[in-house]
């Protein structure tokens, strides 16, 4: 089973994750996120939570 990002759809590969090309149709993947994609989704995360903090004090 493949692992895809499930944001900008890279795949993983042995060297890393690549642009996806095609992918056929009886491929399995699992989605998750690329690290790049995690990080950007992590700060989105962390900035909210200090929103929601400022606006309960």
């Amino acid at each position: 089973m493949e692992k895809m990002c499930c944001v900008c759809h890279r795949i993983k590969k042995n060297n890393g994750w690549v642009k996806a090309g095609k992918v056929s149709a009886m491929s399995h993947f699992s989605h998750g996120y690329c690290p790049a994609c995690y990080r950007k989704a992590m700060q989105k995360v962390m900035a909210f939570g200090v929103q929601l903090q400022r606006a309960t004090s």
